[in-house]
């Protein structure tokens, strides 16, 4: 007999001991179920975001739709054909010149027209304002369905949900990352934007994703009306890509502004070069038919545009959670510039981190309140907004 069971049977024989053993069992089954609670719990999460129906945008760096949902779309074509005309051929004082028989005697030339043309192109999905080098995810969990590529729509992948009892469809992609028969999760990166196929009849196209929607009867339906912005679970799709990208994971957040940039020590510096319109200044505004006060300036951009420090300072994290990703730097002790609905901060930025001017810090995108694109630019002096503009020199 082992020692410990030479030990439990003797605090079995008493009734202390018997208290003793029923409280460490109650103990471990309370440790069991805990487990089992918290385990359920994380698994039902998971699998709520993956299967309940919803439905997330197919890329973590834009919302922007370019081309919307249209079955009854009409294409113009537009196109030039070289025409041959004739006309008389005139004397030196502008009069027809008539041949030995008095007939007018004629010339050919040929002339460009411009003719156009009503094609029928039914539109079944949605096309997406995209960055080259951006990944297309999953917009909820499912199983693989088919992977194929044809003359038209090029690399196409088709996801079956299950639970959300419809299909998505992923058009024109540059690559295809996973396989027919395949379970993939909700932001699971399936493949690079492309122009693959023919992305719009007759016109010049940019890199772009087209994603469609069937409904259980196996019919379109527009995406638009049932996607949804993914907000605090952003994190999950990032992950995912940044894990497949690599050493890629910035390649699409490259800036293009060449050489250093220096501040003066005076004037701000714009913190996203190159996009210079404000499409909301300081001050009031309209919003959905009532006056409010913004405390900033709103810059659009590209999901993905660089931003840079304005001024020097510390950074701080704390925002309120209408910024989205939000970095605030402190310049000194009165003055704090807001740097508001950021895709991403930049690698290091995190609380405490000392800044220069001119530094990266994040990348534009539309987190927290906000409903397009932008930087949300504000500037704090003593805890109360001011208009930025002056900052600039």
């Amino acid at each position: 007999m082992t020692p410990a069971v030479q030990v439990a049977l003797k605090l079995a024989s008493s009734k202390t001991g018997r208290k003793v053993i029923g409280g460490v069992l109650l103990l471990l089954l309370g440790l069991v179920v805990l487990f089992v609670v918290c385990f359920g719990s994380f698994f039902a999460v998971l699998m709520g975001l993956s299967l309940n129906g919803d439905l997330y945008y197919p890329l973590i760096n834009s919302t922007r739709i370019t081309e919307p949902y249209d079955p009854d779309r009409v294409i113009i074509h537009e196109y030039e054909v070289e025409v041959e005309k004739t006309r008389p051929v005139l004397d030196e004082e502008g009069n027809p010149v008539l041949d030995e028989d008095g007939e007018v005697v004629t010339e050919t030339y040929t002339e460009t027209e411009i003719r156009r043309e009503e094609i029928e192109s039914p539109h079944w999905g949605v096309d997406f304002e995209v960055r080259e080098g951006s990944y297309v995810v999953a917009c909820a969990g499912g199983v693989v369905k088919r992977v194929y590529h044809d003359d038209e729509e090029g690399n196409v992948v088709e996801i079956e949900h299950a639970d959300a009892k419809n299909t998505t469809r992923y058009l024109h992609l540059e690559n295809v990352l996973v396989s027919v028969g395949q379970d993939v999760i909700l932001g699971q990166p399936l493949g690079k934007v492309g122009l693959s196929g023919e992305c719009t009849p007759y016109r010049e196209s940019e890199t772009n994703v087209h994603l469609e929607v069937l409904d259980a009867s196996g019919e379109a339906i527009d995406p638009a009306g049932v996607l949804k912005p993914w907000g605090q679970y952003l994190d999950i799709p990032t992950e995912l890509v940044k894990e497949v990208a690599g050493a890629e994971w910035q390649d699409w957040m490259v800036s293009e502004i060449e050489g250093d940039i220096v501040w003066n020590g005076e004037a701000y510096m714009w913190p996203v070069p190159g996009h210079t319109r404000i499409s909301s200044p300081f001050g009031s505004r309209e919003m959905d038919g009532e006056q409010e006060s913004h405390s900033g300036i709103d810059i659009p951009a590209p999901a993905g545009t660089p931003i840079y420090a304005a001024a020097p300072g510390v950074v701080s994290t704390n925002a309120h959670w209408s910024y989205g990703i939000c970095v605030k730097v402190s310049v000194d002790g009165q003055t704090t510039n807001v740097y508001g609905h950021m895709l991403a901060r930049a690698e290091g930025i995190t609380d405490g981190v000392q800044v220069e001017a001119g530094q990266l810090i994040g990348y534009v995108g539309s987190t927290g309140n906000s409903t397009g694109n932008h930087l949300h630019f504000q500037v704090n002096v003593n805890g109360h907004a001011v208009d930025p503009m002056p900052y600039f020199g």
